[in-house]
């Protein structure tokens, strides 16, 4: 999709957040479109993939994580995370990003 016919959706925050899932579903769909794109015989710069999250992920994130660490370290993609604060749980005893870098999905990538 070209940048100029993006409309951003609504996004409605429905208690799940299955990040590994999602990470994984872009990580896949970046690929499939950079094929296509050498298969044209089209360049392309690095695809950035951004995740955006308001809470802890509620599936296995950390094989994403490290599929996004391999992706970054070949040069494949550049991924950027950004949390809203007001949905993380800063301050609780047990949240997710007072657990350590070895849990922390932020830390890991």
């Amino acid at each position: 999709m070209d940048a100029m016919d993006f409309s951003a959706p609504t996004l409605v925050a429905d208690g799940s957040t299955p990040t590994g899932a999602a990470i994984r579903a872009a990580l896949k769909a970046i690929q499939e479109q950079k094929d296509e794109l050498k298969a044209a015989g089209i360049s392309y710069k690095r695809p950035i993939l951004m995740l955006m999250s308001d809470g802890v992920p509620s599936d296995a994130w950390e094989d994403a994580a490290e599929a996004c660490r391999a992706a970054e370290a070949a040069n494949k993609v550049t991924v950027f995370f950004h949390r809203s604060r007001q949905w993380c749980g800063l301050g609780r005893t047990g949240s997710f990003l007072e657990q350590g870098s070895k849990t922390d999905f932020e830390h890991s990538i």
